[in-house]
């Protein structure tokens, strides 16, 4: 008689081939396919950066060694960890069918979690796959640190999994599904922001002497978690003595089985109830209905006179409602837009000194709006696809002429809610952190820049809001060429303005750069009027 499996062992099975398969049922083998070249490309990219704290070990000692190593693993595979855990733990169409049917929550709630842990472990043991290996050179260390190190890290992934779950679950109970959703994206941008700044800083924190040796009775040392399973390392595997690291290794196995208890035994009967308050949307009083404010702006100056056309002002408070209300579009397009943000700032803490002032603004300008250039692209090619794409089709049976209206309604948009403000804010960082008032003139021309590349997504192809599947999307030859050359023309530009203001010519430039782009964008708009489209009755 065939041993029947357990609840929890087939749902462990359907959540991980959902995780790298997708939800899509069409074409399963070939998202199957490049799902997995995606995970080997993130594990070859995860073990490029553990390289950074393997080299410590030629120069630390061993707490510190092993410390340097969960940090860079709480960093990176925690913060993945923290970004995957909200998408795949809360899902509406889930809980209105698993629901209904003989499974406990608790049991969903195990099974996902595992699935999360494995992951997460992978992600980890990429990570310090290098500083295994040179942790045999490590001074003051055992052979058996590398056993050791695999079961910290183990118990790091566990306990950053139970913490997670359970901010989630607290947060999900006392704040709402709104607030709740809005957590998850800023968790992730924070993610994105945090992930780069990382990149950035961990070569410089290993050249810091205070860091080649802890202390693990300083109070510091007591409330930092990679101090804990650090402390675990060298206590397991007999590199230093018990009484100096019993402590700290003590707090790291309390909080692992403390968070543990709490998140998937004492509040993992409650997970049914969040999977509930996930799928209730409750419908506004008529008087806040009334009060809406997008509507009111848009039929006042000087958006009414932006947006003249009807279809294109409805398209426009469409893409602006699943700008600032939709779950899915916020939880992949503001992470995503992060690093754009955060990599011109990271270019003001480069090396450079006094002789290069004025290389070292204009490099920054100049990097600061090619980046500028890319995110109303970014930003439309992402808006392009959504869950609820097969919707789309009604763009198709209503009485529109061209697709030419909706996409400049979504193009406005994310230029006026998104690309300009981010441009502004930007230039206004970069302003403070240097103390001068060069990056604010720069992003005059910036400004001119994101306006004619937003219309890039439309010269190519007839595009249309949220009308393609989540999982058909995959990085193409040609796009990889069209944003090189968006960078390379916004630098150029850029670095063309700097130029001018060095000359003392910057507002004659500007003034010919107006005038460019006003030429550009009615070149577009023919290009993009000659593109015809099918509708449901051709």
């Amino acid at each position: 008689m065939t041993d029947v499996p357990s609840r929890e062992k087939v749902l462990r099975g359907l959540f991980w081939k959902l995780m790298f398969r997708g939800r899509a049922a069409h074409d399963a083998a070939s998202h199957k396919r490049r799902r997995q070249k995606n995970l080997g490309l993130t594990l070859a990219v995860y073990g490029v950066f553990g390289l950074f704290p393997a080299l410590a070990a030629f120069w630390c000692q061993p707490l510190a060694f092993a410390s340097s190593l969960h940090m860079i693993t709480l960093l990176f595979a925690s913060l993945t960890l923290a970004g995957s855990v909200g998408t795949m733990l809360f899902v509406r169409e889930e809980a209105e069918i698993l629901l209904h049917r003989p499974v406990a929550a608790a049991e969903l709630l195990r099974a996902k979690c595992a699935v999360l842990v494995t992951f997460s472990l992978l992600l980890a043991l990429a990570l310090n796959a290098i500083g295994l290996v040179t942790s045999f050179w490590n001074k003051g260390n055992t052979p058996f640190f590398a056993i050791a190190h695999v079961f910290t890290t183990l118990l790091l992934m566990l306990f950053s999994a139970a913490l997670i779950v359970l901010v989630y679950n607290v947060c999900l109970r006392w704040f709402g599904r709104e607030r709740f959703e809005n957590l998850l994206t800023l968790l992730q941008t924070l993610m994105a922001i945090v992930m780069i700044v990382g990149v950035q800083i961990m070569p410089r924190l290993l050249d810091n002497e205070a860091l080649r040796g802890i202390d693990p009775k300083s109070t510091l040392a007591l409330l930092a978690p990679p101090v804990w399973f650090g402390a675990i390392d060298v206590l397991l595997c007999g590199a230093m003595p018990v009484g100096q690291v019993w402590l700290p290794a003590a707090i790291g196995a309390g909080a692992t089985a403390l968070t543990t208890w709490l998140a998937f035994v004492k509040l993992g009967s409650s997970y049914g109830v969040g999977l509930l308050a996930i799928g209730e949307s409750s419908s506004p009083a008529p008087e806040r209905m009334q009060q809406r404010r997008l509507p009111s702006l848009v039929a006042r100056a000087p958006l009414r006179w932006w947006l003249r056309d009807p279809v294109e002002r409805q398209a426009f408070l469409l893409t602006s409602a699943y700008l600032v209300r939709d779950r899915e579009t916020k939880l992949k397009l503001y992470p995503s837009l992060a690093p754009l943000l955060v990599l011109p700032v990271m270019a003001v803490f480069g090396p450079g000194g006094r002789g290069d002032e004025a290389a070292r603004v204009t490099g920054m300008s100049t990097f600061a709006l090619a980046y500028a250039a890319i995110i109303p692209i970014q930003a439309m090619v992402l808006l392009q696809r959504s869950e609820h794409w097969r919707a789309a089709d009604s763009f198709r049976f209503t009485p529109v002429p061209h697709w030419g209206p909706l996409f400049h309604g979504a193009r406005k948009a994310i230029v006026c809610w998104l690309a300009v403000p981010a441009t502004v804010v930007l230039a206004g960082v970069l302003a403070a952190l240097r103390g001068g008032w060069t990056p604010v003139l720069m992003a005059l021309p910036a400004v001119l820049t994101v306006v004619v590349c937003s219309w890039v997504p439309g010269l190519f192809s007839v595009w249309l809001p949220l009308s393609k599947p989540n999982e058909a999307y995959q990085v193409q030859a040609l796009g990889c060429l069209v944003f090189g050359g968006v960078m390379f023309a916004a630098m150029a530009f850029g670095g063309l303005a700097a130029w001018m203001d060095h000359l003392g010519f910057f507002w004659p430039f500007l003034v010919v750069g107006l005038g460019t782009a006003l030429l550009l964008q009615q070149w577009f708009a023919r290009i993009v009027a000659a593109r015809l489209w099918r509708t449901a009755v051709d």
